[in-house]
């Protein structure tokens, strides 16, 4: 059977805070080839009781130590927040294209709002000769992997709306007010879709190569239900990650989403 057609179990190794209202859970999963993974993948993670729901891999390495960054934000993420390390999950997959970031590279840079930064854990600085990585958040209690890719001396800049932290204002200002002093040869992104469309929207105008992660309500994460369609393409098989090119051509992307029923409604 597929790796990805079926629920595999494993138990909650540690769980640690991460900001005010992130934690991140790691678990055994030797089912999960570090040599295959790429960054921007994502598992389906079944919380027994309770349901399932599409998780960002924040983390894996050689000795099959995964890991997934949740925000406490729905009734899935809300059931892993009150778990304890011991607790039973069921993965599926990973499923979908990661990013493509191609070898010798100049300067990456990465702008994630929020929980953006989850896909992003498995960042190395090794990945270009210049990784910076822009950090929005609503304040400093928000600010999601800092210290991760500090440590991994890569270039950090945090971006607070209140102002608490880094610069004054969304990581979008951040960006474009820094886009000439990172000289980006690609920009990886993930956040908030309104945040996602105006960093592809700003590359693309200055011709800057750039791939974003989108996220949309997933049931099957495998193209059966159809259920995270965008203007034709379905996020968990075609995406999560999109370059700018497939974005400039998806009238939807950063104007709608989709309910649970399949309603399109505006972002």
């Amino acid at each position: 059977m597929p790796l990805d057609s079926r629920i595999r179990t494993t138990r909650l190794v540690r769980i640690e805070h991460e900001a005010s209202d992130t934690k991140t859970f790691y678990f055994k999963d030797p089912e999960l080839d570090p040599g295959k993974f790429v960054m921007g993948q994502c598992y389906m993670v079944w919380v027994p009781r309770v349901g399932e729901a599409p998780l960002g891999i924040s983390g894996l390495d050689k000795d099959g130590m995964a890991s997934v960054t949740v925000q406490k934000k729905g009734t899935v993420t809300a059931a892993m927040h009150a778990m304890k390390a011991g607790d039973l999950i069921g993965l599926k997959g990973p499923f979908g294209n990661g990013f493509n970031i191609p070898t010798g590279l100049g300067s990456l840079v990465v702008v994630a709002g929020g929980i953006g930064a989850a896909p992003f854990g498995p960042l190395d600085a090794g990945m270009a000769e210049k990784v910076t990585v822009i950090l929005g958040a609503k304040s400093h209690r928000d600010v999601l992997f800092e210290k991760r890719f500090s440590d991994l001396d890569i270039d950090v800049r945090i971006s607070t709306d209140d102002g608490t932290c880094g610069f004054k204002g969304f990581a979008t200002n951040c960006f474009e007010e820094n886009a000439d002093d990172c000289a980006p040869d690609l920009v990886l992104t993930c956040g908030p879709e309104a945040m996602m469309k105006c960093v592809v929207d700003f590359c693309m105008r200055n011709g800057i190569p750039v791939q974003a992660s989108l996220e949309r309500h997933m049931k099957c994460g495998m193209g059966i239900c159809d259920a995270c369609s965008v203007s034709g393409y379905q996020v968990c098989k075609d995406g999560p990650v999109f370059t700018g090119g497939q974005l400039s051509g998806m009238p939807e992307f950063g104007r709608y989403k989709r309910t649970p029923a399949g309603t399109r409604v505006p972002l």
